[in-house]
């Protein structure tokens, strides 16, 4: 007859432990991911429903949506042009994201580009 092997509850904690950080970094992960993609949506609403006429405002808008999230976005990081009636924003910032709470936070680089068309030609008064 067979002899059962008792299962290790050492074992069975540290495979917990394991799945949970792993979790927790999916979790965490996903969360930096959804806000960039929020803040993309917030962007894309501005070029195709916000007030500004020029794309020095809406390069501004963006800056003030950016600190609205508590993102750390540099002036030099956002890049508007105009292509007849679309309007193109290019934007890159770097969060960090915490994998290991306390222990591992990695910084992640967000990069896109939001597109959107309007009825109205924004002003191209980049080139002063």
């Amino acid at each position: 007859m067979d002899a059962v092997a008792a299962p290790n509850p050492l074992k069975t904690i540290i495979q917990l432990l394991i799945a949970a950080l792993l979790i927790n970094a999916c979790i965490q992960a996903a969360r930096a991911y959804w806000g960039f993609y929020e803040f993309k949506d917030e962007i894309q609403f501005e070029i195709i429903h916000g007030r500004e006429v020029t794309t020095s405002q809406l390069h501004q808008r963006v800056l003030a949506l950016a600190a609205d999230r508590d993102v750390a976005l540099a002036p030099e990081d956002v890049t508007v042009k105009q292509r007849g009636y679309q309007t193109l924003v290019d934007v890159s910032y770097v969060d960090e994201i915490p994998f290991v709470p306390r222990v591992y936070s990695r910084p992640w680089t967000f990069e896109g580009t939001v597109t959107g068309e309007r009825l109205r030609a924004l002003k191209d008064d980049s080139q002063r």
